[in-house]
Formats: structure tokens, C-alpha cells, sequence
């Protein structure tokens, strides 16, 4: 029982668990040393959960963003990408082009977030990058599109 941290030392930075000074060197010695192990490890669990869940999404999001081009080229269907937060499909996604270019500013922002995508910028900026985050064209107005692979894809 005495390994295990108190709820109270959940969350904190290894600097709470030094609590002494070693008068010889004049510097922080740990007051409980498990404890700080235990807070390390569970953190370091906790980063290795995230990136796993962020590499699965990705790797799943690549595919689903090719099909994404051809649907919207060929007026089909959109296919919902994976949150980079959740690892789940993201909710609310957009079923079609025409869907996706009516959202909201606060809709666009939701599913930038869910895709762990910056919603900085104006609003033709963030409906650029949802749209190339999704894997369709983005016109620019000017009659230019910008693609997922670039210029030729």
C-alpha cells in the first residue's frame, strides 16, 4: 500500500514529489521516489495510448480520404473519417459535398477539432482544410483546385 501514490499526487509533476533538500548538494531529493515512479509510468502508458489511437486513425483516414475524392468527384456518398481523439468514427460528418459546403462556421470548427485539425484562420480557410483533411478538391474561387496529392493527382 505504501507503493501506491495517494489520489492527491494524481496529475501532479514529478516536481510535487520532491520534497527535501540534500544539504551536501543543495538540491531536490525525492520524498517518495515510488510514488513518482508509478505517477511516471502511468503517464507514459497513458502517451503510448494516444499515439497508438492517433497512428490507427491515420492509418485508417488515409484510405477513407482517397475514397473521399473519387465519391465527391463521381457525386457519391461521403465516407466518415476517425477522430484523432477518439479513434472513433467522427460524429455529425458530412454525407455529401454539397453538406459539407453548407456547414457553419461552429460545424467546420467541430470537425476540425474532431479531426485534430486547426481552426485558426477565416472561414474560406478552415473550409479549405476540412475539405483537404476529408481527401476532396478545394476550389479556390479563381477556378484553381487545390488536391490532396497535389496539382496532378
Amino acid at each position: 500500500m505504501a507503493d501506491k501514490p495517494s489520489q492527491s499526487s494524481a496529475g501532479k509533476s514529478p516536481q510535487a514529489f520532491l520534497t527535501q533538500t540534500d544539504p551536501s548538494t543543495n538540491n531536490p531529493r525525492p520524498g517518495n521516489v515510488s510514488a513518482l515512479l508509478m505517477e511516471l509510468r502511468r503517464e507514459v502508458a497513458e502517451l503510448r495510448e494516444t499515439i497508438s489511437r492517433q497512428l490507427l486513425a491515420d492509418r485508417r483516414n488515409a484510405s477513407i480520404k482517397i475514397g473521399n475524392r473519387i465519391a465527391a468527384r463521381d457525386g457519391e456518398m461521403l465516407t466518415a473519417l476517425y477522430s484523432a481523439k477518439t479513434g472513433e468514427r467522427v460524429p455529425h460528418f458530412p454525407e455529401t459535398v454539397d453538406t459539407l459546403s453548407r456547414l457553419s462556421e461552429r460545424e467546420q470548427d467541430c470537425l476540425l477539432l474532431a479531426l485534430g485539425e486547426s481552426m485558426g484562420g477565416t472561414s474560406d480557410a478552415k473550409s479549405m482544410r476540412l475539405r483537404l483533411a476529408i481527401g476532396i478538391e478545394h476550389y479556390d474561387g479563381a477556378g484553381g483546385k487545390t488536391f490532396l496529392f497535389g496539382r496532378n493527382d
